[in-house]
């Protein structure tokens, strides 16, 4: 096997050479001229942050492409302005609008091993057609609390504040877990105290991520 993180002719020359069989390598590798029909299947890994022009760039490489991704997720970070389109994924052009994948075109993973059931039936009505389902051990996980965060679901505040307000209304919601007695059991069904280190908080704004509790960990998307 070779791992390569750029473009590198001896990546495409062991494999023609069939001196490896598998290769892992970002774009800059499979769109080089030399890695013409290097080989059989290309895997394009998070194929939902990668554009069609790009996909096609390195298609050259092999006789058959296998897309994997979720075009649900975020859409690729990009810079600079282009015309309208030309930003969209490889999946976003193979589903062509629809949420999930017809089962003629390709497969849809429909299990998921993270959400518990109300929060999945939330993002599968939402995202994925209602198609999207918790695996039956995820009934099992549950915040269990002397305060008011604890079940298994979602809830929302208001969020039309001003960025310090909001800061501390994070910091009153973590301090009330911390508080709380609150622990969570997982999808074993093994039960443990939440500290700090189950808890992320995401924010919009880059200055938010400064005016943090100290230990609370803080970050943009």
């Amino acid at each position: 096997m070779i791992w390569r993180r750029r473009r590198s002719p001896a990546g495409t020359s062991e494999l023609a050479s069939g001196q490896c069989h598998v290769a892992g390598a970002t774009g800059f590798l499979w769109s080089a001229a030399d890695a013409l029909d290097v080989l059989d299947v290309l895997v394009v890994d998070e194929a939902a942050q990668m554009s069609l022009a790009n996909v096609l760039a390195v298609s050259h490489t092999a006789r058959r492409l296998i897309l994997l991704g979720d075009p649900q997720q975020l859409d690729q970070p990009t810079q600079g302005t282009h015309p309208h389109g030309t930003g969209g994924s490889s999946l976003e052009h193979v589903l062509g609008g629809s949420q999930t994948i017809d089962p003629d075109r390709g497969l849809f993973f429909a299990e998921t091993w993270r959400m518990n059931p109300p929060i999945c039936d939330f993002d599968s009505e939402l995202f994925y057609d209602s198609k999207l389902h918790p695996v039956p051990s995820c009934e099992k996980q549950v915040v269990l609390s002397n305060g008011p965060i604890k079940g298994s679901r979602l809830r929302s505040s208001p969020s039309s504040m001003p960025a310090t307000r909001a800061i501390r209304l994070m910091t009153q919601i973590v301090m009330t877990i911390m508080n709380s007695n609150t622990r969570w059991i997982d999808r074993d069904g093994i039960e443990r105290p939440v500290t700090l280190d189950d808890i992320i908080v995401i924010t919009p704004r880059n200055a938010q991520v400064f005016e943090r509790h100290p230990g609370v960990r803080v970050g943009t998307v």
